[in-house]
């Protein structure tokens, strides 16, 4: 893990930040290896971007088809490694299909709720069930209606429901996480 992200994160827990999804991935993104998805109370905004500023992240202008609402992005460089460091800020959370973030998921405050330290890393995340929940409401953005039916309801041609993806993984990372809530009591 880059010394300078560590102690930005680590900075970052006097705000309601979290690390929001695809967690089963973090480590990758705290090596530099893939981007860091924040999610930063509203009101934390300006806290935020300061202290980013000071630890010397620039902010990044996406090109107008990439810019979303209430999302910004930040590149930062570790002297030490000279590895990039990735941030995708979201103040909103706005999903949808890559590059058509066209849906807003009032669930900002419930995710920042539930934030729990993360059993390896220094970064806060969203309890397992809201992380469920997230990532089904993401999914279900993505994915057309006939990616949702089983093969043998679907025309030959269209086979895309068999395509491997990473929303297993994800799953199955997240169902690890769960498995005290799932048990049945007495």
């Amino acid at each position: 893990m880059m010394a300078s992200l560590v102690a930005f994160l680590t900075d970052l827990q006097s705000l309601q930040c979290i690390h929001w999804k695809s967690n089963n991935h973090l480590a990758a993104a705290l090596a530099g290896e893939t981007d860091l998805d924040l999610l930063v109370a509203q009101e934390d905004a300006q806290q935020f971007r300061q202290l980013a500023l000071q630890y010397g992240f620039k902010v990044v202008i996406s090109p107008p088809a990439k810019q979303f609402p209430g999302v910004e992005d930040y590149l930062g460089f570790d002297l030490a490694t000279g590895r990039l460091s990735h941030l995708h800020v979201y103040y909103r959370l706005v999903l949808g299909k890559p590059f058509v973030k066209n849906h807003r998921l009032p669930l900002e405050d419930a995710l920042l709720a539930s934030a729990r330290r993360h059993q390896s890393e220094r970064v806060m995340i969203p309890s397992p069930a809201w992380e469920l929940v997230v990532l089904v409401a993401r999914i279900l953005l993505k994915t057309g209606t006939r990616d949702l039916l089983p093969p043998y309801w679907t025309r030959p041609r269209c086979q895309r429901s068999c395509r491997p993806n990473s929303n297993t993984s994800r799953l199955k990372s997240i169902r690890e996480n769960c498995r005290p809530c799932w048990r049945r009591t007495g």
